[in-house]
């Protein structure tokens, strides 16, 4: 069994990766395909936009994973509305030794989570081909 992740220390700085007007398809067949895309994934989630989980894979805590996705992507809303950049589909964070990718399709938030690592963008791109 896995040790619980530390939370993120608020001295440590936070690498946020936003991806607005990915495409809005939705295929793939199952969960656990996603899971496979890296290893370091420990967990998966599909949520509405309004925070409601609809499955979940591998290890991890869905409420607060989809509380704290609604959270950033309200967060990333706003920041992209005030730069013109539009609606945010996709949105990658790494802290430390853990890390979220969240990729929007279909009214559908695809949730990962996992430890973070040096080919965390590699994985999140092959997210959003498989996703997105």
């Amino acid at each position: 069994m896995k040790a619980p992740a530390k939370p993120p220390s608020a001295a440590r700085e936070a690498t946020l990766v936003a991806v607005n007007g990915a495409r809005e398809s939705l295929s793939g067949s199952g969960l656990e395909r996603v899971l496979c895309v890296d290893p370091a994934f420990s967990g998966v989630i599909v949520t509405s936009e309004r925070g409601v989980v609809h499955a979940r894979a591998g290890e991890v805590q869905s409420e607060t994973a989809s509380a704290v996705t609604q959270l950033a992507l309200r967060s990333l809303g706003e920041v992209g509305e005030q730069l013109g950049l539009g609606r945010t589909r996709a949105f990658h964070a790494s802290w430390g030794a853990a890390s979220l990718s969240v990729v929007l399709a279909r009214q559908k938030l695809l949730v990962c989570v996992g430890r973070s690592h040096r080919n965390a963008m590699a994985s999140f791109k092959r997210l959003l081909e498989l996703w997105a």
